[in-house]
C-alpha cells in the first residue's frame, strides 16, 4: 500500500477565471511548459480547486476543439478536489452580506464555483497558509468579484500572472 503524502504548509486555491487565463499567455509556446509546472504543484499537493471549478472549464468547452487546459484539469481533479466540499465554510460564505455577492445573479441555477473556491480557502486556512489564485476584479452593483470578496474574507489573492512569476514558472 502506498504511503500517503504529507499536506503541504500552504496551498494555491485556484479559480476557473485563472485557468482561462493561462490560455491567454503569449507566446503560445509557453501554454504547454506552463501547464506541466501546474501539474507539479497539483501532484505536490499544493494546487487545489474545487469540483465545481472543473464544472465550469466543461461549460466553456467548444465540442470538437481541443482543451489541453480543460484536459489537464480534468486529469489532476483526483488529487485537487480531495478535500471535497466545504459545507460548513460555504456557509460562512453565503452568510456574510458582502462575501456573497460573488453569485452572479444572473446565472440563475448554475452551481458557479467562486464561493466554493472561497469556502476551500477559509477552510484550508485553517491548518496552512493559503492563497487564492483569481483573475476576476469587476465589481458591479449586484455581483462581486472574488477579489472583492477575497479581500472582506481576509484571504491573500494573487493573479494568475503574479503566481506564475513568483514561482518562476513563467517570466513576462
Amino acid at each position: 500500500m502506498a504511503e500517503a503524502q504529507p499536506e503541504p504548509r500552504a496551498y494555491f486555491v485556484v479559480d476557473t477565471s485563472s485557468l482561462i487565463e493561462v490560455r491567454c499567455i503569449e507566446p503560445k509556446a509557453r501554454v504547454p511548459a506552463v501547464l506541466r509546472a501546474l501539474t507539479r504543484f497539483v501532484d505536490a499537493g499544493e494546487l487545489v480547486f474545487p469540483a465545481e471549478v472543473d464544472d465550469e472549464l466543461d461549460r466553456f468547452r467548444k465540442p470538437g476543439l481541443e482543451d489541453p487546459i480543460g484536459d489537464r484539469v480534468a486529469a489532476s481533479k483526483r488529487r485537487a478536489t480531495r478535500f471535497g466540499p466545504q459545507f460548513e465554510r460555504l456557509k460562512t460564505v453565503l452568510a456574510d452580506p458582502q462575501a456573497r455577492r460573488v453569485v452572479d445573479p444572473e446565472k440563475g441555477g448554475v452551481d458557479e464555483a467562486d464561493p466554493h473556491v472561497l469556502a476551500l480557502a477559509l477552510a484550508l486556512r485553517e491548518k496552512a497558509d493559503v492563497v487564492v489564485i483569481a483573475q476576476e476584479t469587476r465589481d458591479r452593483p449586484d455581483k462581486l468579484s472574488i477579489a472583492t470578496a477575497c479581500g472582506v474574507l481576509r484571504l491573500v489573492r494573487l493573479p494568475v500572472s503574479a503566481f506564475l512569476y513568483e514561482q518562476g514558472i513563467w517570466r513576462p
